[in-house]
């Protein structure tokens, strides 16, 4: 016969874990004025699908802008994208938070990085 995968329920696990796994920009050098990408990256640990989940952008503590992934399948990955303009130069925290779940482990459910942001040549 031939063996078929299959997952082993585990008690220690929560049924629903969604994680922010990355959070980075798209250029080697942000300039002011001008448009980048911030790209969040979403795991789904869990062994059902999320709906509905809640992606925010926070620059410097102030939310952006939030987006909304329909779906995220058990055990997939999703990558969600924000174009920034920074007004201006200088360092800023860009953080980004995924909500709208009930999560086992909402510790893994933020991730910032901390950004140059240079004036226009």
């Amino acid at each position: 016969g031939s063996l078929k995968k299959f997952e082993v329920y585990n008690p220690s696990v929560k049924e629903t874990d969604a994680s922010l796994d990355e959070i980075f920009v798209d250029t080697g050098s942000i300039v002011s004025g001008s448009s980048c990408t911030v790209t969040l990256g979403i795991k789904n640990n869990s062994l059902i699908d999320l709906f509905d989940i809640r992606a925010d952008l926070c620059v410097n503590g102030k939310k952006t802008e939030k987006k909304y992934i329909k779906i995220i399948e058990a055990g997939k990955r999703k990558n969600i994208k924000y174009v920034w303009i920074p007004d201006e130069a200088g360092s800023y925290i860009l953080k980004g938070r995924i909500l709208n779940i009930i999560d086992g482990n909402s510790k893994n459910n933020t991730r910032e990085i901390s950004v140059e942001v240079h004036n226009r040549q």
